[in-house]
């Protein structure tokens, strides 16, 4: 019905166009026809859609409903973002990273990791014009996208032709699909130039305002932005660390009956994996006994320690511009409030050097510029050529003697025990004789 429909549709369109007497009224029928078709088309569509009481407001009325794919919710109204949802979250608001760093770790607890991460990127370069709620903004955006779309497809849990996929865990599902979203319709990427040129001077790189822009992010970013859109989901899932690498790790409830209750969220690439702690044992490198013992790595981290998290990595940026005194500072606040991560004392170790080092060559450039009182030097050349030649005489002779150097030594004669035999390692004669049927080296 709808195909013979659509048919006689287009002849209508077709005789409207081709025809010599192309007529307006001819052409307003046309057109108003469809706009009737098209409103008729999606109120059938919401009354057959399924009404979830996650459903935003949003989801309604920018949803992509009758479309493959949902419109990029970059440029998303804030007026349709669901303020009930928002306004369900009792995070503290913080005004800036000063205050933030006066809160005790209870407080901590109740400040939102995005708005949190957000604060340690401030005065940094890359972030001269950040705009904390206009990010924030954002990630309601891509919240309410993905909450939308997971929705949609929950039925892939059960459907026999995703459950393998999703190894039948609608926590994996859900975690995927999360990942998935951000990526695919909102944008989100790894920063392809720091993949082999890492470089911490960009705040961008870093910190999540790099991801709801054209810059990307990398490991030290994307899996913060997958944390805080995952807590404004509703799922358990909090920020872990492997040596040299940044996860989201998702721990389900006590009691949860879903066979994939633990594991770690990989998406700073491309795509999502679900993996266990032992994969991380073994990569990116293997974990050193040391690194065991810590109990830093692979759990859950707390408020306070994820709050180091960023002003370590907020140090690695400073140390890199140059602003030593303040990496210095923002590695021992990082050590207050995660103590048992064994590589911060060699980061304060590695900032003071820095600050030693400069306050040296400043000392020695100072004094270079004193007045020295000396004596008249005895000897004064007459002849500059004289002098070039005396030097090209020294350059002659060191060349020589370099020439010496890079011969191989003459072999001692055959004496006594030390005598060298064919094959037989000799600690007084490196260079033995030829083996028969060996090539010569």
């Amino acid at each position: 019905m709808n195909g013979q429909r659509a048919k006689r549709l287009h002849a209508v369109e077709k005789a409207a166009f081709e025809s010599p007497k192309r007529s307006f009224p001819r052409l307003a029928a046309v057109l108003l026809a469809f706009g009737f078709g098209a409103v008729a088309a999606t109120a059938v569509t919401l009354a057959l859609a399924p009404k979830d009481a996650e459903t935003s407001r949003y989801t309604m009325a920018n949803s992509g409903i009758g479309h493959t794919q949902p419109p990029l919710v970059r440029s998303i109204d804030p007026n349709l973002i669901d303020l009930e949802t928002m306004m369900v979250r009792k995070w503290r608001k913080v005004a800036s990273l000063d205050e933030l760093l006066k809160l005790s770790p209870e407080e901590i607890e109740k400040v939102d990791i995005a708005e949190m991460n957000l604060l340690c990127a401030t005065v940094l370069p890359g972030a001269e014009g950040l705009n904390i709620t206009k990010v924030l903004t954002s990630l309601e955006g891509f919240t309410a996208s993905a909450r939308y779309q997971t929705n949609r497809h929950l039925y892939r849990v059960n459907d026999p032709k995703y459950a393998d996929h999703y190894k039948h865990s609608e926590n994996v599902m859900r975690a995927e699909f999360m990942v998935q979203v951000l990526q695919e319709d909102c944008g989100v990427h790894y920063n392809l130039e720091r993949v082999r040129d890492l470089d911490f001077t960009n705040s961008q790189d870093l910190f999540i305002h790099g991801l709801t822009g054209a810059n990307g992010g990398t490991c030290s970013s994307m899996p913060v932005l997958y944390v805080a859109i995952a807590r404004r989901l509703g799922y358990p899932v909090s920020l872990a660390l492997a040596p040299g690498h940044i996860l989201a790790r998702w721990d389900a409830p006590e009691g949860s009956k879903d066979p994939m209750k633990h594991f770690n969220m990989e998406g700073s690439g491309y795509g999502f994996s679900a993996n266990d702690d032992e994969h991380y044992r073994n990569w990116p490198r293997k974990m050193t006994a040391q690194e065991l013992k810590s109990g830093f790595y692979l759990r859950p981290l707390t408020a306070a320690e994820t709050l180091g998290v960023f002003l370590t990595t907020r140090g690695h940026c400073l140390l890199d511009i140059g602003r030593f005194d303040e990496a210095k500072k923002a590695y021992e606040l990082a050590q207050k409030l995660s103590s048992k991560d064994p590589y911060l004392s060699a980061f304060i170790r590695q900032a003071d050097s820095r600050i030693k080092a400069r306050q040296y060559a400043r000392a020695m450039k100072g004094a270079a510029t004193q007045p020295v009182a000396t004596r008249r030097l005895q000897y004064r050349p007459r002849d500059f050529d004289e002098e070039l030649r005396h030097a090209d005489a020294i350059n002659a002779y060191n060349r020589q003697l370099m020439e010496q150097y890079r011969r191989p030594p003459t072999p001692l004669p055959p004496y006594g025990p030390g005598a060298p035999q064919p094959g037989v390692p000799n600690p007084y004669q490196p260079y033995q004789p030829t083996v028969p049927g060996q090539p010569q080296r």
